[in-house]
Formats: C-alpha cells, sequence, structure tokens
C-alpha cells in the first residue's frame, strides 16, 4: 500500500526546478490563477520517497494532489478534465 501524505485545501505540485513538464503545470495553474503548493523533491526527500512509493521506486514529477486525487505526470487535457470536476473556477 502506498504510503500517503497529509494534503490541505490546497493542490500540491511536487516537481524539480529542472523539469520542463513540472514548470508546464505551475504555469497553467498560474494561468488560472489558481492556489497550490509547490514541493522540489529535490530538497523534501519525505515528498521524494512518497512520489516513489507511487511509482515502483521511481522518481517521477510532476505528481499532483489536487484534494486527494492523485495525478502523475498528468496531461494538460488530464488536468484540465480533473481541475473542471473539482469545479475550481477556470478562466476562460
Amino acid at each position: 500500500m502506498p504510503a500517503t501524505r497529509p494534503t490541505s485545501s490546497l493542490i500540491q505540485v511536487y516537481g524539480t526546478d529542472r523539469c520542463k513538464e513540472t514548470e508546464s503545470v505551475i504555469r497553467e495553474l498560474n494561468r488560472e490563477n489558481i492556489a497550490f503548493e509547490y514541493v522540489d523533491v529535490q530538497l523534501d526527500l519525505v515528498a521524494a520517497q512518497w512520489i516513489k512509493s507511487l511509482t515502483d521506486g521511481i522518481l517521477v514529477t510532476p505528481v499532483l494532489d489536487l484534494y486527494g486525487e492523485i495525478l502523475i505526470q498528468p496531461s494538460k487535457s488530464k488536468l484540465y478534465l480533473v481541475l473542471r470536476a473539482s469545479e475550481i473556477p477556470l478562466a476562460e
């Protein structure tokens, strides 16, 4: 069973500063003016271990926790699908 991390009311983005996919997710969330918490898994070893517990021991990024729904390397379309389903207001 995967380890669990406590979640808050914010969206958590787990990534690294050198990850293009992480940058893309952050850019989309900022564009939509959606609050999130960024966790650099190169600095937060507990977060890195948690991600590895979800991905058969491989550290992949980005990983998002959207109010308890975990997305591993989501495509842009998957990100927006989940955001819309969560009823977070999006820019038009």
